[in-house]
């Protein structure tokens, strides 16, 4: 079966391999010849190209929030020079 990795959205971006489903659903294994290379839990991949956009978005919205709320810890800092 076709899946849509998501996993490394943010960095390598969206692609697919050929996994089989494991555990109902929950997992995928890809499958390559007989080995298996990837193992993926369900947030990690898309049985659709429009599931896998919509777990990228919210990848992405995610890590903005996040470097968002570093940012503001970072400007709230306050440097004490003590001699």
């Amino acid at each position: 079966m076709k899946v849509y990795v998501t996993k490394y959205a943010l960095t390598k971006g969206i692609f697919t391999i050929k996994a089989e489903l494991l555990d109902g659903g929950n997992y995928a294994r890809e499958v390559n010849a007989g080995d298996y290379r990837l193992f993926l839990s369900r947030s990690e991949y898309a049985l659709t190209a429009e599931e896998a956009a919509k777990q990228a978005i919210s990848k992405r919205d995610a890590r903005v929030k996040s470097i968002i709320k570093r940012t503001k810890k970072l400007q709230q800092m306050a440097f004490d020079i003590k001699e």
